[in-house]
This record gives C-alpha cells, sequence and structure tokens, in this order.
C-alpha cells in the first residue's frame, strides 16, 4: 500500500475507534505532519486529505479512495482494524492505542506507526 493511503486508512481507522475527527497525523517514519478533515456520522464517514486533494468517503467497513477510483474494505472491531486495498491487492492490519495507530501492511510486511490528533 502506498504511505499516503495507509496513513488516511490510519486517520479513518482512528476516527472511528476514538469516536472524534482527526485533523492531522504524524507519521514517524517520514517526520511529516500530515492534515485531514474527517466527518463521521452514524456509520458513514468522509476522510479529506490535503496533501493528495482528494476524499475517501464511505461506511466504517468500506470506503472509495476518489483520488485512485479504488475501494479499500476496513473491519474494526475494538481497537484493532483489519482490511484490504483492492488496488495493489493487499491486506493490511493494526492496533489503536488512544492516538496512537500502529500499522502492519502485508505488502511491504512492515510496520508503520503514526499519531493523530
Amino acid at each position: 500500500m502506498e504511505n499516503y493511503k495507509r496513513v488516511c486508512v490510519a486517520a479513518i481507522a482512528a476516527a472511528i475507534v476514538n469516536s472524534q475527527n482527526i485533523s492531522s497525523v504524524y507519521d514517524y517514519d517520514s517526520g511529516q505532519n500530515l492534515f485531514f478533515s474527517t466527518n463521521k456520522i452514524g456509520n458513514e464517514i468522509s476522510v479529506y486529505d490535503y496533501s493528495r486533494r482528494g476524499y475517501m468517503q464511505g461506511s466504517n467497513e468500506q470506503v472509495y479512495d476518489y483520488v485512485t477510483g479504488s475501494y479499500i474494505s476496513i473491519h474494526i472491531k475494538g481497537n484493532s482494524f483489519k482490511g484490504f486495498d483492492y488496488e495493489r491487492g493487499n491486506y493490511f492490519d493494526g492496533q489503536i492505542d488512544k492516538r496512537n495507530v500502529s500499522f502492519f501492511d502485508y505488502e511491504s510486511a512492515q510496520y508503520y506507526n503514526y499519531f493523530v490528533s
């Protein structure tokens, strides 16, 4: 999964688990703070990614990435999430601990860590 998409999925998962809007995600690997606008109403979520200038929108279980024209499934149970990136054909999963998101990408076989606010 491309890093920009990982960061956006981390923002979506954190917004759902923490029941709050996310405005930025700090990527520990790149040292960058990326900005978002999230809006969650019921089971629907909309995220605008300022760096990509595009939306991801959908339900708690599947979002559509308007930048790439592809779907991403996201399943959340407690503080854990897992899903599938249909564009790249790979799985991912992770954990959320308040504002910290640990993300495992099966395509790269690596962990990525983010801080959301």
